[in-house]
Protein backbone atom coordinates (compact mmCIF):
# COMPACT_ATOMS: atom_id res chain seq x y z
CA UNK A 1 0.00 0.00 0.00
CA UNK A 2 1.52 3.49 -0.54
CA UNK A 3 2.12 5.58 1.44
CA UNK A 4 -0.97 8.68 1.69
CA UNK A 5 -0.85 10.46 5.21
CA UNK A 6 2.34 13.04 4.44
CA UNK A 7 3.69 14.69 7.44
CA UNK A 8 5.49 17.21 5.47
CA UNK A 9 9.32 17.73 6.58
CA UNK A 10 12.23 18.21 4.45
CA UNK A 11 15.48 16.29 5.81
CA UNK A 12 17.03 19.30 6.31
CA UNK A 13 15.25 19.74 9.28
CA UNK A 14 15.51 16.62 10.68
CA UNK A 15 19.18 17.32 12.28
CA UNK A 16 18.16 20.55 14.13
CA UNK A 17 15.42 18.44 16.52
CA UNK A 18 14.76 20.98 19.18
CA UNK A 19 12.23 20.80 21.85
CA UNK A 20 9.79 23.50 23.71
CA UNK A 21 9.90 24.62 27.07
CA UNK A 22 9.49 26.18 30.05
CA UNK A 23 13.18 26.81 31.47
CA UNK A 24 15.91 24.81 31.73
CA UNK A 25 15.43 20.93 32.84
CA UNK A 26 18.83 21.01 35.22
CA UNK A 27 18.43 16.72 35.33
CA UNK A 28 18.02 16.59 31.44
CA UNK A 29 19.77 12.92 30.82
CA UNK A 30 20.97 12.23 27.10
CA UNK A 31 21.16 8.68 25.94
CA UNK A 32 24.75 8.20 24.26
CA UNK A 33 26.35 5.12 22.23
CA UNK A 34 30.12 4.52 23.38
CA UNK A 35 31.74 1.06 21.65
CA UNK A 36 28.76 0.24 21.04
CA UNK A 37 27.00 -0.19 24.37
CA UNK A 38 24.49 3.06 25.17
CA UNK A 39 24.17 5.08 28.27
CA UNK A 40 23.42 8.61 29.63
CA UNK A 41 24.93 11.50 30.71
CA UNK A 42 24.23 15.03 31.71
CA UNK A 43 24.47 18.10 30.31
CA UNK A 44 28.11 18.51 31.16
CA UNK A 45 28.94 15.65 29.63
CA UNK A 46 29.28 13.66 32.68
CA UNK A 47 28.50 9.49 32.33
CA UNK A 48 25.36 9.51 34.57
CA UNK A 49 24.42 5.78 33.43
CA UNK A 50 27.23 4.03 32.39
CA UNK A 51 26.94 2.80 28.54
CA UNK A 52 25.07 -0.85 28.78
CA UNK A 53 22.23 -0.77 26.50
CA UNK A 54 21.92 -2.21 23.18
CA UNK A 55 20.02 0.83 22.39
CA UNK A 56 18.49 3.65 24.61
CA UNK A 57 15.66 6.08 24.70
CA UNK A 58 15.85 9.86 25.56
CA UNK A 59 13.56 9.96 29.27
CA UNK A 60 9.45 10.53 29.25
CA UNK A 61 7.83 12.87 31.44
CA UNK A 62 7.52 9.83 33.92
CA UNK A 63 11.51 9.87 34.34
CA UNK A 64 10.90 6.63 32.88
CA UNK A 65 13.27 5.41 29.44
CA UNK A 66 13.55 2.38 27.02
CA UNK A 67 16.27 0.55 27.33
CA UNK A 68 17.27 -2.60 24.98
CA UNK A 69 19.21 -5.25 26.41
CA UNK A 70 19.57 -8.85 24.60
CA UNK A 71 16.89 -7.69 22.10
CA UNK A 72 14.07 -7.20 24.32
CA UNK A 73 12.95 -3.59 25.55
CA UNK A 74 12.39 -2.64 29.55
CA UNK A 75 12.32 0.56 31.32
CA UNK A 76 14.73 2.10 33.31
CA UNK A 77 14.41 5.03 36.20
CA UNK A 78 17.26 7.79 36.12
CA UNK A 79 19.17 6.26 38.43
CA UNK A 80 19.66 3.35 35.75
CA UNK A 81 17.62 1.12 38.12
CA UNK A 82 15.45 -1.07 35.59
CA UNK A 83 11.68 -0.31 36.81
CA UNK A 84 9.83 -2.71 34.18
CA UNK A 85 12.18 -6.12 32.78
CA UNK A 86 13.38 -6.29 29.44
CA UNK A 87 10.62 -8.67 27.65
CA UNK A 88 8.98 -6.30 25.16
CA UNK A 89 10.13 -6.90 21.12
CA UNK A 90 9.14 -3.20 20.96
CA UNK A 91 7.63 -0.62 23.09
CA UNK A 92 6.60 3.28 22.64
CA UNK A 93 6.26 6.18 24.79
CA UNK A 94 3.67 6.24 27.27
CA UNK A 95 -0.08 8.10 26.41
CA UNK A 96 -1.32 11.18 27.94
CA UNK A 97 -3.29 8.21 29.69
CA UNK A 98 -0.75 6.54 30.87
CA UNK A 99 -0.85 3.37 28.19
CA UNK A 100 2.23 2.35 26.09
CA UNK A 101 2.05 0.06 23.34
CA UNK A 102 4.08 -2.91 23.04
CA UNK A 103 5.29 -5.84 20.81
CA UNK A 104 5.18 -9.28 21.93
CA UNK A 105 5.37 -12.10 19.67
CA UNK A 106 4.68 -10.23 16.76
CA UNK A 107 1.48 -8.39 18.44
CA UNK A 108 0.97 -4.90 19.49
CA UNK A 109 -1.25 -4.57 22.77
CA UNK A 110 -1.13 -1.70 25.80
CA UNK A 111 0.46 -2.17 28.88
CA UNK A 112 0.11 0.62 32.25
CA UNK A 113 2.92 2.01 33.89
CA UNK A 114 2.54 -0.75 36.71
CA UNK A 115 3.72 -3.21 34.24
CA UNK A 116 0.01 -5.02 33.81
CA UNK A 117 -0.95 -5.52 29.80
CA UNK A 118 -4.36 -3.77 30.00
CA UNK A 119 -4.86 -4.91 26.54
CA UNK A 120 -3.69 -8.29 25.02
CA UNK A 121 -1.17 -8.26 22.03
CA UNK A 122 -3.25 -8.82 19.36
CA UNK A 123 -3.17 -6.31 16.61
CA UNK A 124 -0.94 -6.76 13.48
CA UNK A 125 -0.13 -2.54 14.13
CA UNK A 126 -1.29 0.27 16.40
CA UNK A 127 -0.97 3.61 17.18
CA UNK A 128 -1.30 5.40 20.48
CA UNK A 129 -3.64 6.58 22.32
CA UNK A 130 -5.17 10.31 21.52
CA UNK A 131 -6.25 12.45 23.81
CA UNK A 132 -9.89 11.71 23.04
CA UNK A 133 -9.23 8.04 24.60
CA UNK A 134 -9.27 6.49 21.40
CA UNK A 135 -6.53 4.05 19.72
CA UNK A 136 -5.90 2.99 16.32
CA UNK A 137 -5.70 -0.52 15.69
CA UNK A 138 -4.94 -2.74 13.05
CA UNK A 139 -5.93 -6.72 12.71
CA UNK A 140 -6.36 -8.64 9.45
CA UNK A 141 -5.80 -5.75 7.39
CA UNK A 142 -8.77 -3.36 8.77
CA UNK A 143 -8.03 -0.78 11.09
CA UNK A 144 -10.50 0.65 13.68
CA UNK A 145 -9.96 2.53 17.04
CA UNK A 146 -10.09 0.77 20.57
CA UNK A 147 -10.46 2.51 24.09
CA UNK A 148 -8.57 2.61 27.28
CA UNK A 149 -9.99 -0.95 28.17
CA UNK A 150 -9.35 -2.52 24.59
CA UNK A 151 -12.91 -2.30 23.54
CA UNK A 152 -13.44 -1.82 20.37
CA UNK A 153 -15.15 1.15 19.89
CA UNK A 154 -15.24 1.92 16.04
CA UNK A 155 -15.17 -1.37 14.43
CA UNK A 156 -12.35 -2.51 11.74
CA UNK A 157 -13.53 -0.82 9.16
CA UNK A 158 -10.88 1.23 7.16
CA UNK A 159 -7.63 0.06 5.02
CA UNK A 160 -5.99 2.60 7.02
CA UNK A 161 -6.62 4.91 9.71
CA UNK A 162 -4.45 7.58 12.21
CA UNK A 163 -4.94 8.88 15.57
CA UNK A 164 -7.64 11.41 16.42
CA UNK A 165 -6.55 15.34 17.04
CA UNK A 166 -7.49 17.02 19.78
CA UNK A 167 -10.93 18.44 17.96
CA UNK A 168 -12.03 15.04 16.97
CA UNK A 169 -10.92 13.88 13.78
CA UNK A 170 -8.84 11.70 12.57
CA UNK A 171 -7.57 10.64 8.73
CA UNK A 172 -8.63 7.44 7.67
CA UNK A 173 -7.95 5.77 4.16
CA UNK A 174 -10.27 3.25 2.52
CA UNK A 175 -10.28 2.06 -1.30
CA UNK A 176 -7.42 4.04 -1.97
CA UNK A 177 -8.91 7.17 -1.40
CA UNK A 178 -8.39 9.51 2.07
CA UNK A 179 -10.94 11.53 4.18
CA UNK A 180 -11.56 12.52 7.90
CA UNK A 181 -13.62 10.47 10.50
CA UNK A 182 -15.54 11.72 13.31
CA UNK A 183 -15.26 10.13 17.43
CA UNK A 184 -18.31 8.33 16.12
CA UNK A 185 -17.06 6.71 13.10
CA UNK A 186 -18.82 8.46 10.62
CA UNK A 187 -17.20 10.62 7.94
CA UNK A 188 -16.89 14.12 8.45
CA UNK A 189 -15.15 14.63 5.66
CA UNK A 190 -15.70 11.78 2.71
CA UNK A 191 -12.68 9.80 1.33
CA UNK A 192 -11.86 11.73 -1.87
CA UNK A 193 -7.73 12.83 -1.77
CA UNK A 194 -4.68 10.88 -2.86
CA UNK A 195 -2.80 12.12 0.00
CA UNK A 196 -3.70 13.97 3.19
CA UNK A 197 -2.37 15.88 5.79
CA UNK A 198 -3.45 16.50 9.57
CA UNK A 199 -5.14 19.82 10.29
CA UNK A 200 -2.17 22.17 11.59
CA UNK A 201 -2.12 26.07 11.93
CA UNK A 202 -5.05 27.73 11.38
CA UNK A 203 -6.86 24.86 11.01
CA UNK A 204 -6.13 24.08 7.45
CA UNK A 205 -4.85 20.81 6.11
CA UNK A 206 -2.81 19.78 3.13
CA UNK A 207 -4.68 17.61 0.96
CA UNK A 208 -3.62 16.12 -2.83
CA UNK A 209 -6.42 15.19 -5.34
CA UNK A 210 -5.02 12.51 -7.50
CA UNK A 211 -1.48 12.72 -6.09
CA UNK A 212 -0.95 15.71 -8.22
CA UNK A 213 -1.17 19.21 -6.99
CA UNK A 214 -1.31 20.45 -3.38
CA UNK A 215 -4.23 22.41 -2.04
CA UNK A 216 -5.65 22.91 1.66
CA UNK A 217 -9.34 22.12 2.98
CA UNK A 218 -10.56 23.27 6.65
CA UNK A 219 -12.56 21.14 9.24
CA UNK A 220 -15.73 20.98 7.24
CA UNK A 221 -13.70 19.82 4.12
CA UNK A 222 -13.86 23.05 2.17
CA UNK A 223 -11.40 23.62 0.03
CA UNK A 224 -10.49 27.13 1.21
CA UNK A 225 -7.10 26.84 -1.37
CA UNK A 226 -7.69 25.15 -4.70
CA UNK A 227 -5.21 22.62 -5.39
CA UNK A 228 -2.47 24.17 -7.46
CA UNK A 229 0.67 23.63 -5.53
CA UNK A 230 3.54 21.06 -6.74
CA UNK A 231 4.68 20.88 -2.66
CA UNK A 232 3.26 22.47 0.40
CA UNK A 233 4.16 22.64 4.23
CA UNK A 234 1.64 22.60 7.12
CA UNK A 235 0.64 26.08 7.65
CA UNK A 236 3.05 28.36 10.62
CA UNK A 237 1.53 29.76 13.44
CA UNK A 238 2.41 33.19 11.97
CA UNK A 239 -0.59 31.91 9.20
CA UNK A 240 1.88 31.72 6.58
CA UNK A 241 2.65 28.55 4.43
CA UNK A 242 6.06 27.96 2.44
CA UNK A 243 4.80 26.29 -0.57
CA UNK A 244 6.67 25.39 -4.35
CA UNK A 245 4.89 26.13 -7.82
CA UNK A 246 6.59 25.59 -10.89
CA UNK A 247 9.86 24.55 -9.18
CA UNK A 248 10.20 27.80 -7.14
CA UNK A 249 9.11 27.99 -3.16
CA UNK A 250 7.28 31.59 -2.13
CA UNK A 251 4.95 31.84 0.75
CA UNK A 252 0.97 32.13 0.86
CA UNK A 253 -1.58 32.98 3.67
CA UNK A 254 -4.57 31.79 4.08
CA UNK A 255 -6.30 32.91 0.89
CA UNK A 256 -3.64 31.23 -0.80
CA UNK A 257 -2.45 34.47 -1.94
CA UNK A 258 1.10 34.82 -2.56
CA UNK A 259 2.52 36.94 0.01
CA UNK A 260 6.36 35.92 -1.44
CA UNK A 261 6.87 35.34 -4.96
CA UNK A 262 7.77 32.47 -5.97
CA UNK A 263 11.77 32.83 -6.30
CA UNK A 264 13.88 30.51 -4.35
CA UNK A 265 15.38 26.71 -4.99
CA UNK A 266 14.37 25.51 -2.23
CA UNK A 267 13.26 26.44 1.67
CA UNK A 268 12.13 25.15 4.59
CA UNK A 269 9.25 25.83 6.80
CA UNK A 270 9.44 29.09 8.90
CA UNK A 271 10.92 28.60 12.59
CA UNK A 272 9.33 30.07 16.31
CA UNK A 273 11.79 33.23 15.85
CA UNK A 274 9.70 34.00 12.49
CA UNK A 275 12.50 33.25 10.17
CA UNK A 276 12.55 30.85 6.97
CA UNK A 277 15.77 29.12 5.74
CA UNK A 278 15.74 29.37 1.23
CA UNK A 279 18.26 28.58 -0.77
CA UNK A 280 19.21 31.36 -3.99
CA UNK A 281 21.76 30.49 -6.41
CA UNK A 282 23.79 27.35 -4.29
CA UNK A 283 23.46 29.48 -1.61
CA UNK A 284 21.01 29.61 1.55
CA UNK A 285 20.08 32.82 3.80
CA UNK A 286 16.95 33.18 5.75
CA UNK A 287 13.90 35.41 5.07
CA UNK A 288 11.20 37.11 7.59
CA UNK A 289 7.10 37.13 7.67
CA UNK A 290 7.09 39.47 4.58
CA UNK A 291 9.84 38.06 1.92
CA UNK A 292 12.67 40.12 3.33
CA UNK A 293 16.26 38.49 3.42
CA UNK A 294 17.30 38.88 6.88
CA UNK A 295 20.41 36.88 6.66
CA UNK A 296 22.07 36.92 2.96
CA UNK A 297 22.67 33.51 1.31
CA UNK A 298 25.83 32.77 2.25
CA UNK A 299 26.11 29.25 3.57
CA UNK A 300 25.97 25.92 1.97
CA UNK A 301 23.14 25.17 4.21
CA UNK A 302 21.24 25.94 6.84
CA UNK A 303 19.03 24.30 9.30
CA UNK A 304 15.74 26.15 10.66
CA UNK A 305 16.01 27.74 14.13
CA UNK A 306 15.99 25.58 17.28
CA UNK A 307 14.12 27.31 19.80
CA UNK A 308 17.21 28.40 21.75
CA UNK A 309 17.14 31.02 18.72
CA UNK A 310 19.97 28.75 17.39
CA UNK A 311 20.64 27.22 13.75
CA UNK A 312 22.94 25.24 12.34
CA UNK A 313 24.89 26.10 8.67
CA UNK A 314 27.24 24.71 6.27
CA UNK A 315 30.22 26.00 4.98
CA UNK A 316 32.90 24.14 2.87
CA UNK A 317 32.08 21.29 4.16
CA UNK A 318 32.21 22.73 8.37
CA UNK A 319 29.03 23.08 10.43
CA UNK A 320 29.24 26.44 12.72
CA UNK A 321 26.04 28.29 14.47
CA UNK A 322 24.25 31.68 13.67
CA UNK A 323 22.11 33.56 16.05
CA UNK A 324 18.68 35.10 15.37
CA UNK A 325 20.37 38.01 13.62
CA UNK A 326 22.76 36.34 11.28
CA UNK A 327 26.04 36.36 13.34
CA UNK A 328 28.15 33.52 13.43
CA UNK A 329 28.05 32.69 17.26
CA UNK A 330 30.19 29.21 16.22
CA UNK A 331 32.54 29.13 13.38
CA UNK A 332 32.50 26.07 10.68
CA UNK A 333 34.53 23.90 12.20
CA UNK A 334 32.73 20.82 13.00
CA UNK A 335 31.90 17.78 11.32
CA UNK A 336 28.11 18.02 12.08
CA UNK A 337 25.97 19.89 15.10
CA UNK A 338 22.91 18.64 16.91
CA UNK A 339 21.24 21.38 18.76
CA UNK A 340 18.85 19.58 21.51
CA UNK A 341 17.15 21.87 23.50
CA UNK A 342 19.45 23.99 25.28
CA UNK A 343 22.17 21.74 24.23
CA UNK A 344 25.13 22.19 21.51
CA UNK A 345 26.51 18.78 20.10
CA UNK A 346 29.44 18.91 17.75
CA UNK A 347 31.45 15.94 15.58
CA UNK A 348 35.17 15.86 15.50
CA UNK A 349 37.41 13.26 14.57
CA UNK A 350 34.34 11.03 14.30
CA UNK A 351 33.54 11.56 18.08
CA UNK A 352 30.50 13.73 19.81
CA UNK A 353 31.33 16.54 22.38
CA UNK A 354 29.36 19.26 23.53
CA UNK A 355 30.41 22.53 23.22
CA UNK A 356 29.33 26.30 24.51
CA UNK A 357 27.76 28.99 22.56
CA UNK A 358 31.35 29.97 21.91
CA UNK A 359 32.64 26.96 20.23
CA UNK A 360 34.32 26.03 23.56
CA UNK A 361 34.04 22.50 24.82
CA UNK A 362 32.39 21.56 27.67
CA UNK A 363 32.97 17.74 27.07
CA UNK A 364 35.40 16.42 24.94
CA UNK A 365 34.55 14.54 21.75
CA UNK A 366 34.08 11.05 23.05
CA UNK A 367 30.76 9.82 22.33
CA UNK A 368 30.02 7.56 18.66
CA UNK A 369 26.69 8.31 18.40
CA UNK A 370 23.77 10.93 20.26
CA UNK A 371 20.40 9.70 20.74
CA UNK A 372 18.31 12.86 20.40
CA UNK A 373 14.94 10.90 20.23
Amino acid sequence: MRVKFLLFCLLLSLVNYSVAQNGIDENLLISVEVAGKWGYIDKTGKMVIKPQFDDAFNFEENDWARVKVNDKYGYIDKSGKMIIEPWFEEVASFSSNGLARVKIDGKWGYFAQTGSIIVDPMYDNACDFSSNGLAAVCLNGKWGYIDASGEMFIGLQYDRAWSFDAEGLAVAEVDDEIGYIQESGKWGIKPQFGRAGAFMGKGLARVQLNEDKWGFIDRTGKMVISPRYDGAYDFSANGLCVVQLDEKWGVVDTSGKFVVAPQFDNACDFSSNGLAAVSLNGKWGYIDATGKMVIQPQFDNALSFAENGLAAVIQNGKYGVIDSKGKIVVKPRFEGIEIYRDILFAKDGGKWGIIDTKGAYIAKPQFDRVGLY
